[in-house]
Order: C-alpha cells, then structure tokens, then sequence
C-alpha cells in the first residue's frame, strides 16, 4: 500500500497482542493505510480508526473488506 509510514502487520501484531486481549477495542488515531485495523482482524480485536486523507481512508476500506473475505473463508 502506497502510505509513506505503513508499518509491517507482523509487527503491528506483537504490539497489539502485548497490549490487548481477544474482543478489545485498538483506537489508531492515524490510520493511513490501514494495517492496524488488518491486525486486528487477524488477532479478533475491534478497531476503530481514523484517517483524514479521503485517497488513503478509501483505499484503506477496500483493504480491510479484502481481508475480510480472506478470513471467512478459512
């Protein structure tokens, strides 16, 4: 994803498994590309994000419905 600060998921999941349990809430105030909110996806944790530049919050949706899809499947 094209955001000058994406930070890899694999990290993003230590952290928010260190700081978290299954069901919790993970605010991220700067979303951009939105790999928080694939993290917790992937980790069962709600998420609420929050991203001021339209071009990256839209692409950030298409992103998360993906991965979305990918879940239910398996």
């Amino acid at each position: 994803y094209k955001h000058g600060t994406s930070k890899p998921v694999e990290i993003l999941k230590k952290l928010i498994e260190a700081s978290s349990n299954a069901g919790d809430l993970v605010f991220d105030p700067y979303a951009g590309s939105m790999s928080t909110g694939e993290a917790c996806l992937k980790l069962d944790r709600k998420y609420l994000l929050a991203e001021i530049d339209k071009e990256f919050y839209d692409t950030g949706l298409e992103r998360l419905k993906k991965i979305r899809k990918l879940l239910v499947r398996k």
